[in-house]
């Protein structure tokens, strides 16, 4: 029986395809002799490009005729020696040996004649530079270069060296790389590694069964720090002891050999596998999130963050501005900028605990505009605080508006600002304008708000974002159901504060604010703000409103209930002054209609109940509010 190999110069690691030989006929088509046009079966060997066959026993004794080939993922023959005869093996580990002495002192290697030992396999060649490179034999088929290729018919990650060491009541060491295991070992520190690298793990690990004691002790940097807790993850159990040694103290990449290169030996390692933390025993050790009990808490998270604006922001949080179009948003969200710029009341009401650095990026009007704006609306401010004036032009920035895509599919440009200035609250003005992204998608919008978030966290800084409401056919009260968007964006902040107009008065402002993640006197109460614009332009908060919400959006006009209401003597009433009333006014008689009636004024906050039968007026002088 001939041997492919004898045939085929070219064949794949499972013995099933090869390139055609030297020879081929000139009919096979391939320009590239390692194309594996050649498929090998038990008894012949067929090219599918140029149809030659080639027979492996007699020529044709088994009168072969047809052409039917069996694709199988097993190997047809024994290959052995496969990696050890590609890596020129052999040679390099007699080379090894020969000159061990001499190559410990070129390398710098902390071995003795341990690492002669045949189960580590250890060899030495000369890479392409000419400097020497260590080999390993991980098994008979494979063949590891250190930091280079690998040779084998099957190179997954193994066991190195492939018999677990004796420990003699010692903690076996999972080390990254077989350098280190080989250091170890040499030592007289039974260790282990896995050879595929840091993280990697054999898919069979009974082998390690009976091992009570682990300790990973990979490289001091973050790729050996995240395999480290992977592979410990991947060992645990409730039987099994598993530490990680951490590096301290010690150069980025530092890892097992440098430490005895310089000088540690095992009794050294040990004392630092002795104060090493016992893996799994906080579920930060798996991925998960620290918990504590309820006391421990409240002892340790204590602290709660310090207001940028009473009610409004607190530090590193993020809030929301919305109102629909002509509301006066943008006119809020820069007397916001400048009032925490200066340390002084927001809207002469939310304190202003101190004065901080703002950068406020404004992404819809034109330059000229904001300009003419900022002058209108700071001057009534640095008159009423003439000592906090300076802080304005010393805290607060403001963007041009021509650079576009504040936040992009690619990239965020707000980072250079933050890079360069050290601020503590970003106004953006507005969301929408502000990006290319989709903000109505919520796949879409989840991912710019998570760069954002980022962008938050790694200057330390909050965010105030101004955004629209969506377009609406009929009035309602404010809600964050109102906000353009997805609802990604509502869920995303921490406080909200939605604005509206009224039918009452130009200048009078409906403010309330409808999402609190902290504490607000205000959260779904809503309140009343004055609109200066004349000479200045700026908001005044003025109190919150004495009737229900809606009262404030529609025209105000005698209604039929301001009628009947109206020919009820007296602040307080009972049921039959009013069945009376509304007999009078509009002819209505019926007990039904009668508390249908009542309970309508009740819900528009035109009365209230009092006690069983008897109510009490809600009285409104609007001049006097506004």
């Amino acid at each position: 029986m001939i041997d492919p190999r004898e045939i085929f110069e070219t064949i794949n690691s499972s013995g099933g395809r090869a390139a055609c030989p030297k020879d081929a006929p000139a009919e096979c088509e391939s320009p590239d002799k390692s194309d594996m046009c050649v498929q090998i079966n038990t008894e012949f060997a067929f090219c599918h490009r140029c149809n030659k066959r080639w027979w492996f026993g007699a020529e044709n004794e088994h009168n072969v005729t047809s052409y039917e080939l069996t694709n199988t993922r097993e190997p047809l023959f024994e290959r052995t020696n496969h990696a050890l005869d590609e890596s020129d093996y052999l040679k390099w580990r007699d080379l090894f040996i020969k000159h061990y002495p001499d190559l410990l002192k070129i390398l710098k290697l902390p071995w003795n004649n341990t690492a002669l030992d045949e189960v580590y396999g250890v060899a030495i060649r000369k890479d392409e530079s000419g400097d020497g490179q260590l080999m390993f034999k991980i098994d008979e088929t494979h063949v590891k270069i250190h930091k280079g290729p690998q040779f084998g018919a099957n190179i997954k990650c193994k066991l190195y060296p492939k018999v677990v060491p004796e420990c003699h009541g010692k903690p076996l060491l999972v080390v990254e790389g077989e350098k280190d295991a080989v250091s170890a070992n040499c030592a007289n520190a039974p260790a282990i590694t896995f050879t595929s690298g840091a993280g990697a793990l054999p898919s069979d690990l009974s082998m390690l069964d009976d091992v009570k004691d682990l300790v990973i002790v990979y490289d001091n940097d973050e790729v050996g720090r995240d395999g480290a807790k992977k592979v410990a993850s991947a060992l645990y159990n409730k039987e099994r002891t598993v530490r990680i040694l951490k590096w301290v103290d010690k150069p980025d990449k530092y890892d097992l050999t440098d430490f005895f290169c310089d000088g540690y030996t095992s009794t050294d390692l040990y004392r630092l596998v002795d104060a090493a933390p016992v893996f799994g025993r906080k579920p930060e050790d798996f991925g998960g999130s620290a918990v504590f009990s309820p006391m421990d808490f409240m002892a340790k998270f204590n602290n709660p963050p310090e207001d940028i604006c009473d009610q409004i922001l607190f530090e590193k949080g993020t809030a929301g501005i919305a109102a629909a179009t002509n509301v006066g948003k943008s006119i809020f969200a820069l007397q916001f900028a400048a009032s925490v710029a200066m340390g002084i009341p927001f809207l002469g009401h939310f304190r202003v605990p101190r004065p901080r650095k703002v950068l406020y990026m404004q992404y819809e009007m034109l330059d000229d505009v904001i300009g003419e704006r900022l002058a209108l609306q700071t001057k009534p401010l640095m008159e009423k605080y003439p000592v906090e004036a300076h802080l304005l032009n010393e805290n607060l920035r403001v963007s041009v508006n021509g650079q576009k895509d504040l936040f992009s599919d690619s990239y965020d440009m707000v980072e250079g600002n933050l890079r360069h200035g050290n601020y503590e609250l970003i106004v953006i003005d507005n969301l929408y304008s502000s990006t290319n992204v989709d903000t109505v998608s919520n796949d879409k919008l989840v991912s710019l708000l998570a760069r954002i978030t980022a962008l938050k966290n790694k200057y330390n800084c909050a965010v105030l974002m101004v955004n629209h409401h969506k377009k609406q056919n009929e009035l309602a009260a404010l809600d964050p159901a109102m906000v353009f968007g997805g609802s990604a964006y509502t869920n995303w902040l921490d406080n909200l504060v939605q604005i509206a107009s009224t039918k009452v008065s130009a200048e009078l402002k409906v403010i309330k604010i409808t999402k609190v993640r902290m504490r607000s006197d205000l959260h779904w109460i809503p309140a009343g703000m004055k609109l200066h614009n004349d000479d200045e332009l700026y908001f005044e908060y003025l109190r919150p409103l004495p009737k229900t919400e809606m009262f404030w959006y529609t025209q105000q006009k005698e209604s039929d209930m301001d009628k009947v209401l109206n020919a009820v003597n007296g602040d307080s009433f009972a049921v039959e002054a009013f069945a009376t009333a509304l007999n009078d006014i509009l002819n209505i008689s019926s007990t039904r209609s009668l508390y249908k009636w009542l309970d309508k004024m009740v819900s528009h906050g035109l009365i209230n109940k009092l006690e069983r039968g008897v109510y009490t007026k809600i009285r409104t002088d609007l001049d006097d509010f506004i």
